[in-house]
């Protein structure tokens, strides 16, 4: 659901770039990096909650294989340059976006 709302929000921005899963997976990338260091180190869920949050949520929220498809879309329909785009963007931002993550949730107490 999240990531459906994400997709009708930004769709209009820009039509034909999957901004959309960039976001999503920058969003998710993040989150995980608060929650595996702050949430996961720092209480005492149970272990099939950690796995729910973790895979469940988190996993749904981020789809390699949606990102995989949208690049493959943009080469098929000779846009090199938005596909090498959204290879970097997505890489270089979901890294540092769960590297913020992490560092944020390290300050929380």
């Amino acid at each position: 659901m999240a990531r459906y709302g994400a997709v009708r929000w930004l769709a209009a921005y820009a039509p034909t770039f999957p901004l959309a899963t960039l976001f999503v997976n920058i969003a998710g990338s993040f989150l995980l990096g608060v929650f595996a260091t702050w949430i996961f180190q720092r209480t005492t869920l149970e272990g099939e909650l950690r796995l729910a949050i973790q895979v469940g949520f988190l996993g749904a929220l981020t789809t390699f294989s949606t990102f995989s498809l949208e690049t493959l879309n943009l080469l098929y329909n000779g846009h090199m340059i938005k596909a090498l785009a959204n290879i970097g963007l997505n890489i270089l931002l979901c890294l540092l976006a769960v590297w913020i993550g992490v560092l944020l949730a390290k300050q929380l107490p």
